[in-house]
């Protein structure tokens, strides 16, 4: 089963000791995603200045957009997210999935009514197909085939946010009122999670 685990497993170090300035391509983005995955900021941010968006190819670009996006999304600053989303909608690295939740953020997302989303719900990756079922219950858990990364379920700011098993909110979904989904940013990796009510 493709479950993400970088929210509980530590992610291993990449296989290098180089300094940023003299990293190749590849190795720069790999300590990128490292450090974007474990959140160390600082790191982060000094590998980020070393970034010539020329070396790489568009998907990659993309990712390096984004990142800044979903730091924000983590450190709870909605506003701000808002704001740098508004602006990202143009940028032609990013995906199609990521595209939808950038309007869908710029535009304020409303939430249906909260008592209509427990339920059963498919859970996808990206555009793949779905890879498990989430059973959201009524008291903010989440039951059926689990995973620490989504293991509660809450409402935060426009968002079915849900929460690993030690509390930190994993996935921040927006409603989709178009695809009746919950669409949204993994915060430890640089993908999009959707969430459908099997019902229909």
């Amino acid at each position: 089963m493709n479950m993400e685990t970088q929210a509980t497993t530590p992610p291993q170090s990449p296989n290098t000791t180089e300094t940023p300035g003299n990293l190749e391509p590849e190795e720069l983005e790999q300590l990128i995603r490292f450090y974007f995955r474990k959140g160390g900021d600082s790191r982060l941010k000094a590998l980020m200045e070393e970034v010539n968006p020329d070396e790489y190819q568009a998907s990659s670009r993309g990712v390096f957009a984004l990142i800044p996006l979903l730091q924000l999304l983590r450190e709870g600053n909605k506003a701000q997210a808002r704001q740098l989303a508004a602006s990202l909608q143009l940028n032609a690295d990013i995906s199609e999935p990521f595209r939808v939740y950038l309007r869908l953020l710029v535009n304020d997302p409303q939430l249906p009514a909260k008592e209509s989303i427990p339920g059963e719900h498919s859970f996808a990756r990206n555009a793949e197909p779905p890879f498990t079922t989430l059973l959201l219950m009524e008291d903010g858990e989440i039951s059926g085939d689990g995973h620490p990364n989504e293991a509660s379920w809450g409402l935060e700011d426009g968002h079915l946010v849900l929460y690993a098993e030690d509390k930190r909110p994993t996935s921040m979904l927006a409603y989709d009122n178009d695809r009746k989904c919950f669409i949204g940013p993994y915060l430890y990796d640089v993908s999009i999670h959707v969430l459908e009510p099997c019902n229909g």
